[in-house]
């Protein structure tokens, strides 16, 4: 079972690699050399992680307190938006290092309006970054180990009822002064109890009472110095080292408060930290995607049998009923067309239209016009179930009796004449009509009417 995360804590000296693991937590360490190039400490990482199973895992770059510098700034005055820059430029009044040269980080500010800011000089750490990046180590933060070891810290309930943290290290000692339980103030002093005594009486002055001090892995005679100083109680004492408490941060969900892979240090590709799940997610997608093709191909060559079996059985049909004819390319539009012409020629007579005969129509026309009155006819037109009847008459009465005269034969649907007056008196009139269609015969229920077959 590979780690989640890989800790690699830099060095002079020695570099050491912890990862967490089925096995528990493991660690190993390198020895470098004083010539030793980036890409050969590089390349001795690369082969520590690869021995604990840890290859290509996402690593902290954790950083000796050497190559770090800590000021703290107000605040007070600063934009409630885009605050960064400006505290930048606070910031880098506190060192003799341009800003452009610095890596820098900020611990949220406290009530009283001041904040804590981490910097560190890049040319100390992007040689190996680099390095680390070129031969597939993907650094996902970079802090100072003691910061990592200070966060693990505070997340103890321990730690909420003291003043100070103290720390020792070989050359060395880590003081961390607090402010309600955060991080104020950060001291890399030598390992001489004046000058630590002479820090924690700054702030002892300050409280106005004496500072509860928590100690790890600090020696006998600096407790001894500390248990005989008026102004410092000693709250707790453990042995361990900055490296063993900052192996907290292995631990899943743990989220590192300062991260200097900032400014000078930030990587050249801003998906670093989420390539591989992105990786993964796109495989994930391209595999989705070809299985739905998949599934797509199967439907449609599952469809096209569905419908080379339907053709073949409408080519069965076909020639069952029309022997002897060639397949057409469309056989079901030639068995519709053959459908519809044997309905036509010996299927239902009532769906046929019927139409009067144009002799019996006529003289219906003839027998409807009036016999007492005067008038000529000129022109009679009959035809697609219209009639029209052009002539002249005596007067516009006249012209009206032919018309209703017309009306009395329930098969025709006159409309009133049009009429006009003619130079000599007489009157011209046209009169329209509509012949109503006889009705349909009925089906006859002996069954077929050409054979009498039921």
């Amino acid at each position: 079972m590979k780690s989640d995360t890989v800790l690699i804590f830099a060095g002079e000296k020695t570099c050491h690699v912890a990862v967490n693991g089925r096995a528990g937590q493991r660690e190993m360490e390198i020895a470098i050399g004083a010539e030793s190039s980036p890409d050969l400490i590089a390349d001795k990482i690369v082969g520590a992680m690869q021995k604990l199973g840890a290859a290509g895992v996402p690593s902290i770059l954790a950083l000796p307190s050497e190559w770090c510098l800590a000021a703290r700034i107000a605040t007070d005055g600063l934009p409630r938006k885009n605050r960064r820059q400006p505290m930048v430029y606070r910031l880098e009044n506190k060192f003799p290092v341009a800003a452009e040269d610095l890596a820098i980080d900020f611990f949220p500010e406290d009530p009283t309006g001041f904040a804590l800011g981490i910097a560190v000089e890049t040319r100390y750490v992007l040689p190996l970054a680099a390095a680390l990046e070129s031969h597939g180590v993907m650094i996902q933060n970079i802090c100072p180990a003691a910061l990592l070891a200070l966060q693990i810290q505070l997340a103890r309930d321990t730690a909420a009822s003291v003043d100070a943290i103290l720390w020792g290290d070989v050359n060395h000692l880590e003081v961390f002064i607090l402010h309600e339980g955060r991080p104020s103030h950060w001291y890399v002093l030598a390992r001489d109890a004046a000058d630590l005594n002479m820090h924690l009486d700054l702030h002892a002055a300050r409280l106005q009472r004496p500072l509860r001090v928590s100690c790890s892995h600090v020696d006998s005679a600096v407790l001894e110095s500390l248990s005989n100083h008026a102004l410092v109680s000693v709250a707790h004492v453990d042995q361990r080292t900055i490296r063993e408490v900052a192996a907290g941060a292995l631990e899943k969900g743990t989220r590192i408060e300062i991260d200097l892979l900032r400014d000078g240090l930030a990587t050249g590709d801003p998906l670093h930290a989420v390539r591989k799940p992105l990786l993964w997610a796109a495989t994930s997608a391209g595999i989705l995607v070809l299985a739905i093709i998949a599934c797509i191909c199967w439907r449609a060559g599952r469809y096209n049998r569905l419908a080379a079996d339907y053709e073949m059985r409408q080519a069965e049909i076909f020639r069952r009923v029309l022997p002897g004819r060639s397949l057409p390319a469309s056989v079901k539009s030639r068995l519709v067309s053959e459908e519809r012409g044997l309905t036509g020629v010996s299927g239902n007579a009532s769906d046929l239209p019927v139409r009067p005969s144009a002799i019996g129509l006529l003289h219906d026309v003839l027998m409807a016009l009036p016999m007492e009155s005067r008038y000529r006819v000129r022109e009679l037109r009959l035809g697609e179930g219209r009639i029209y009847i052009e002539g002249d008459a005596r007067s516009h009465g006249e012209a009206d009796a032919v018309a209703a005269a017309l009306r009395q034969n329930p098969g025709f649907q006159i409309d009133a004449p049009q009429t006009d007056q003619a130079v000599d008196k007489t009157v011209n009139f046209a009169i329209n009509g509509t012949v109503a269609a006889p009705p349909k015969r009925a089906k006859s229920p002996a069954g077929d009417s050409r054979t009498g077959e039921p």
